[in-house]
């Protein structure tokens, strides 16, 4: 299932269709798309909230960090957009933490918000066809070019 029709089935999302553009696209394999759009417009809360709960959906022993410019961006965009789903995903047996999303397969939604390129590595350590990796960053315009690199 697409992710945009995803949000529509399990999450009640309406997106507009350069949303839907954007989730369908970054679900192809080895896909990167840039996604620029003006503050408020639903990057996080919607674009990022659809693609990491389809992901896990799509991948349940997948694995999935994202990173943002700031820790603050994080905990107060993204988790608790995330956090809106909670009770349909926790009816799957996925387990939401303060940090974390966990399903019983063992895949994960985890964030992390770095400064140094040394400590951005290493989410990849064991590549797995079952255990695919997405790496998003929200807020990239923060992020310095050698977390890139990492």
């Amino acid at each position: 299932m697409p992710p945009g029709l995803f949000a529509r089935a399990f999450l009640h999302l309406d997106l507009y269709q350069w949303q839907e553009d954007a989730v369908n696209a970054a679900s192809y394999e080895r896909s990167r798309v840039a996604l620029v759009a003006a503050n408020g417009s639903g990057k996080t809360a919607a674009v990022n909230t659809v693609l990491l709960l389809w992901w896990l959906y799509a991948y349940p022993a997948g694995r999935a960090v994202v990173t943002s410019g700031s820790w603050e961006q994080i905990k107060t965009q993204l988790w608790p957009s995330l956090r809106l789903h909670e009770n349909t995903f926790r009816a799957w047996g996925w387990t939401f933490n303060s940090e974390e999303i966990r399903t019983p397969e063992h895949g994960f939604i985890r964030p992390f918000s770095v400064d140094s390129p040394a400590r951005a590595e290493g989410h990849h350590e064991k590549p797995d066809a079952n255990s695919p990796m997405l790496i998003m960053v929200d807020e990239a315009k923060g992020i310095s070019e050698g977390i890139f690199d990492a």
